[in-house]
């Protein structure tokens, strides 16, 4: 199977699932002699658009996990604007240190319900977006190692390709619930409400803050 370019697609509020699909990209794409390209996803205006594809396309699509399955603030982006037109795609997720849960297993099931035939898919640890205090310092080394061994051997496998490849099978439940963390109270803890404190005492309106929020 004949693949012309690799294309690193992603929604990244903190930039670490796009480091983590960069990275992948980047590999498959030095191991299949072609050149890759970044497609970032995450500004509503880049959500905008339509991108299509075509059948001699790789594109590895990423998100981070929120709540065990895909940010659902971009889900129907995800369902209307990627059209695959018989490309391979690689499902990537990211998460803070705790679980996946389904989020992978509901990304390949989008990838295909939008035209992709799915060529792989893995979920790989990266810092918390609330705290540093879990998985401080993720990826990191080993992370990244492991990772670029992981899209070589998906290299090879589409190297070998001589027809499009069935549904790639992953762990967990693409139409399942989302996860509902509780409080100590045992009741369902809102965090989706909450608000950062700010010292505004170190604060120099410079509103970069702002301007950088996706």
């Amino acid at each position: 199977m004949e693949i012309k370019r690799v294309c690193a697609l992603y929604f990244s509020g903190t930039s670490n699932t796009e480091k983590t699909v960069a990275a992948f990209a980047e590999t498959v794409a030095e191991q299949l002699g072609v050149p890759w390209e970044r497609l970032p996803f995450t500004k509503p205006a880049e959500r905008e658009r339509d991108y299509v594809f075509a059948d001699t396309d790789l594109v590895v699509v990423g998100t981070p996990t929120y709540a065990g399955k895909l940010p659902n603030k971009i889900l129907p982006n995800l369902k209307a604007r990627l059209h695959g037109n018989g490309a391979l795609g690689a499902a990537i997720v990211t998460f803070g240190n705790r679980s996946y849960d389904n989020a992978l297993a509901e990304l390949c099931a989008v990838l295909e319900g939008d035209g992709f035939h799915t060529v792989a898919g893995g979920a790989f640890v990266g810092r918390h977006a609330f705290t540093d205090k879990l998985a401080e310092d993720r990826p990191d080394w080993d992370d990244r190692k492991e990772l670029k061994k992981f899209a070589t051997a998906i290299a090879d496998k589409v190297k070998n390709l001589t027809e499009n490849p069935a549904p790639v099978t992953v762990p967990g439940d693409p139409e399942a619930p989302y996860y509902i963390p509780k409080g100590a109270d045992g009741e369902p803890a809102k965090f989706l409400k909450a608000k950062p404190l700010t010292d505004l005492s170190r604060c120099t309106n410079c509103g970069a803050c702002a301007r950088l929020c996706p």
